[in-house]
Formats: structure tokens, C-alpha cells, sequence
């Protein structure tokens, strides 16, 4: 078994997963044998286990040519082949979730994610409409006036974070004592791979960890189920008293939620 994927930058990243669905493998070996880590313990972790169809669906994520990447995967010892070809086993460790403070290397990409994630939940028809052109280039302000966490497994960035307390720049609904985060975002790429859920607990944890806060709030639309959803999960309560209405979009209803820590 592979223990750890091998190290890859982010230029590799942008380089041959951020134009649109891989057609070919890197030429370069360093490159393309760090790309196959990269995919591998994305799609197919080790230990895991998937049958060709399910494999294949999963590849879709990154080609069109599920083929050619499954082949990839499998001769260069990342993914182990039943004899039978009946069943696909995951070989590659995949890192775990660190957080860690945000960067001024980092703004480039916080930025992309958070336009990235909006798009993709079709919170915003385009990267230019009002609010979302806003927060577009808005990560070395969120830095550098606030608090800005990261997310990451090895070195790719996963999602993203501001916090920010009562009186803050940054701060919308936070009270005395609270702390608030906003514009938590994860990278569509790799949704539902538990970054939200570790974002969350490490903002309670730090919540806990600052003796004078007892309380950790935020603002969402109501109309973003998967964020509703994640911040009930982690037992946050909806605290009606912190609803509002951005002036530029009265017809938006944000929805309060707290948590005592």
C-alpha cells in the first residue's frame, strides 16, 4: 500500500484540472505520477473499494475518457485490479484535513474557490453578479482585517473560512462575546469530502478555546440546504433574533444560527 501521496503543488492543480475535463496525462513522470495521487485518493482511497461502473462514475469528475484514466490508475500501482475484474481496490493514504491561518500565497486561490463554490451551488447566475463580484478579490482584505482559516489534504487547498468578532469589519451579526464566521467554502471538486464539517469544528474549537467567547454564530440563506443542513448537524440552533435583510437585496432572508461552546 502506497502510505502517502506524493507531493502536489497547486500550479500542478490549476495546470491540468482547473481548464476543463482531463484529456491526457501529464508527459512529464513527476508530473504525472503526482496527478494519479492526486486522483487516486480522491476517487478511491485506500482500503476502499468500488466495481467498474462506480469507478468509472467517479472518474467522470475529472474525464471524459474514464478508460484512459482507470488504465492509468491501475498500471501505475495506484488502483489494484480484481483478476476478475470484477471489483477495484483504492491503494493511496489519503491526507488528512489540516487548518491552518490563511496566507498572502493563498489569496489567489481562496478567491477562486469562493467564486468557484458560489457558482456551482447556482447561488449566483455568474461571477459578476453584485454580492459575488464583491467577495471575488475580497480574501487579502478578509486576511488581513479578519481572521481567514484554510483547509487542506497535502497541498490542496479544500475550502476556506473568515472569522471575525463583535465590531469587526468583517462581522454582520456578531454580538459581545461572539464569535462569527462567514463565506465558508469548499472547492466543488471535492464536495462532500468532510471539509465543511472540519471547518465548522475547528471554528467551535477555537470558539472554546478564547475565554471570553461563549457563543459561535453566523448568517445563511435560507434557501442553501446543504449549509443549513451542515451548521443543524453540528448542533448550531437557529437564533431568530440575528435574521436580517441585506440592504442591496431586499428580498433576501438571511437565517441566524448559534451555538453556546
Amino acid at each position: 500500500m502506497v502510505s502517502h501521496p506524493r507531493t502536489t503543488s497547486r500550479s500542478l492543480v490549476a495546470r491540468f484540472l482547473g481548464r476543463g475535463p482531463l484529456e491526457r496525462l501529464p508527459k512529464r513522470p513527476d508530473d504525472r505520477e503526482a496527478l494519479l495521487d492526486l486522483i487516486a485518493w480522491q476517487v478511491l482511497p485506500a482500503g476502499s473499494t468500488e466495481d467498474e461502473p462506480g469507478l468509472n462514475l467517479r472518474l467522470r469528475g475529472f474525464t471524459e475518457d474514464t478508460a484512459m484514466l482507470r488504465r492509468a490508475l491501475v498500471d501505475h500501482g495506484r488502483v489494484e485490479r480484481a483478476k476478475d475484474g470484477s471489483l477495484y481496490t483504492g491503494l493511496v493514504q489519503r491526507p488528512e484535513i489540516t487548518i491552518r491561518p490563511a496566507q498572502e500565497s493563498d489569496d489567489a486561490e481562496i478567491n477562486r474557490l469562493t467564486v468557484a463554490s458560489y457558482l456551482e451551488a447556482g447561488h449566483f447566475p455568474d461571477a459578476k453578479s453584485g454580492y459575488l463580484l464583491r467577495i471575488s478579490t475580497s480574501a487579502s482584505a478578509r486576511r488581513t482585517e479578519a481572521e481567514t482559516w484554510v483547509a487542506e489534504r497535502g497541498e490542496l487547498m479544500m475550502g476556506s473560512v473568515t472569522l471575525a468578532e463583535h465590531g469587526g469589519v468583517w462581522a454582520d451579526v456578531a454580538g459581545p462575546g461572539e464569535l462569527e464566521f462567514r463565506l465558508l467554502t469548499v472547492d466543488p471538486a471535492v464536495q462532500r469530502s468532510g471539509t465543511g464539517r472540519a471547518l465548522v469544528q475547528a471554528i467551535l474549537e477555537e470558539g472554546r478555546r478564547r475565554p471570553h467567547i461563549h457563543r459561535v454564530v453566523l448568517s445563511t440563506n435560507q434557501e442553501w440546504t446543504a449549509a443549513n443542513d451542515l451548521y443543524r448537524e453540528a448542533g448550531f440552533q437557529r437564533f431568530p433574533e440575528r435574521d436580517w435583510t441585506p440592504e442591496a437585496r431586499p428580498d433576501l432572508i438571511l437565517r441566524g444560527y448559534a451555538k453556546d461552546v
